[in-house]
C-alpha cells in the first residue's frame, strides 16, 4: 500500500505499507493457522511525482528490504490517475511485472469522495465548515492574535486545526478544536466555587473576542497590505 503526504517542511513523503500472510506453526513446525499483518516500512522522500518515478521508488525500497514483487499479489492507492491509471499508472506497471498483483481502490479514500459529495449537497454543512476554516485563518494568520488566543483558552491542549479538503478525520479535528474553546469557557461558568468576578471576567473575555474578531477586518487589510510589500 502507497501513498503521499507533505511534513511540516512541505516535502512530499511516500509512505509504504506492507500487508503479508505469517504462518503460525506449532513445537514441529508444522503451520497451525495464519494471521494477516501490516508492516509499516518508513517515509521516504518523494523526488518524482511521475507513475514512472513512483514505480522505481518502490521498486528499489522493496530490493532493500528484501521483499520479492514476483511474491506480491496485491496492491492498494488512491483514485488518482498518476497511481490507478489503467494504461501508465503505477498499478499497471507493477503489473507488467507481476499480472497477479491485482490493483484495489483504497477503502478510506473512497469513503471520503462519498462523504465529500454527500456534504456537499448541504448548504448548511458547507457554511459550518467554512465557518470554521476562517476561524483557524483569522487566528493563524496573525502571530500576535494566536498568542491571544493561547492567553485566553488557558492550558487546553488543543488547538485550531486548518481543514483538509482530502483528510475527512481532519474536519472532526477542527470541530474538536473549537468545541474545546467554547467548552473552556462554559465549565468555567459552571464551576461552584465560582464568584460573580471571576464569572464576569470570563465572559468580558469572551465579548472582547467576539468584538475583536468583529471589527478587526481593517487591521487585518493593513497587515496583508504590509505583508505583500
Amino acid at each position: 500500500m502507497l501513498d503521499t503526504t507533505q511534513d511540516i517542511t512541505k516535502r512530499d513523503q511516500l509512505s509504504v505499507i506492507i500487508r503479508h500472510v505469517h504462518i503460525v506453526r506449532n513445537v514441529n513446525q508444522e503451520p497451525t493457522h495464519f494471521k494477516i499483518k501490516e508492516k509499516f516500512l518508513g517515509f521516504y522522500e518523494l523526488k518524482d511525482h511521475s507513475a514512472e518515478g513512483m514505480t522505481n521508488q518502490l521498486l528499489t525500497l522493496l530490493k532493500e528490504a528484501h521483499i520479492p514483487i514476483e511474491k506480491c499479489y496485491g496492491q492498494g492507492y488512491d483514485g488518482a490517475n498518476v497511481m490507478s491509471g489503467v494504461y501508465s499508472g503505477v498499478q499497471t506497471r507493477i503489473k507488467q511485472i507481476q499480472p497477479n498483483a491485482e490493483y484495489v481502490h483504497c477503502n478510506s479514500h473512497s469513503l471520503n469522495l462519498v462523504i465529500n459529495d454527500c456534504v456537499n449537497g448541504s448548504h448548511d454543512i458547507l457554511s459550518f465548515y467554512a465557518t470554521l476554516q476562517n476561524i483557524y485563518l483569522f487566528f493563524g494568520n496573525s502571530l500576535k492574535r494566536w498568542d491571544l488566543l493561547s492567553i485566553f483558552t488557558g492550558e487546553s491542549e488543543v488547538t485550531l486545526k486548518k481543514l483538509n479538503p482530502t483528510r475527512w478525520s481532519g474536519r472532526l479535528q477542527s470541530l474538536t478544536a473549537v468545541m474545546c474553546e467554547v467548552n473552556y469557557a462554559s465549565k468555567t461558568l459552571q464551576k461552584q466555587e465560582i464568584d460573580l468576578e471571576e464569572a464576569t471576567e470570563v465572559l468580558k473575555h469572551v465579548r472582547e473576542k467576539l468584538n475583536y474578531n468583529r471589527n478587526s477586518y481593517e487591521q487585518i487589510k493593513l497587515e496583508a497590505e504590509e505583508l505583500a510589500r
